[in-house]
């Protein structure tokens, strides 16, 4: 009787823990979404993605980060970069801040800001 009440209080333990977390994961999208639909975190006139792939065999490979930059009219601004937690150990941020330096000189802007830019 007692193995019985055990697996029902582990059942239910298990079915809270699985909609909890299905319940922080939707509190998330909507949270993303408020910032892309809302707060307009992201322009499409101003903002560009870059990812930054492994190369397999020569080819494109998976993705391993993307770094959200801000083109500004004598600049670029490094607003966030994101990166996979499996390839933590590899230094993804400072070699997408690198990057982020040479599309700069590419283009011949003035500077590269390290930070969120706010128009003021």
């Amino acid at each position: 009787m007692i193995g019985n009440q055990a697996v029902v209080f582990l059942v239910r333990w298990l079915k809270r823990l699985v909609l909890g977390l299905l319940g922080l994961v939707l509190l998330y999208q909507l949270w993303l979404l408020g910032w892309v639909l809302v707060w307009s975190w992201v322009n499409p006139d101003t903002t560009r993605f870059m990812e930054i792939r492994r190369k397999v065999d020569g080819e494109i490979g998976p993705l391993l980060a993307v770094a959200v930059t801000d083109l500004l009219p004598q600049a670029l601004s490094a607003v966030y970069t994101f990166y996979d937690p499996d390839e933590a150990t590899r230094g993804l941020g400072t070699f997408a801040i690198l990057q982020q330096i040479e599309w700069a000189r590419r283009e011949r802007l003035a500077h590269l800001y390290l930070g969120y830019w706010i128009a003021g």
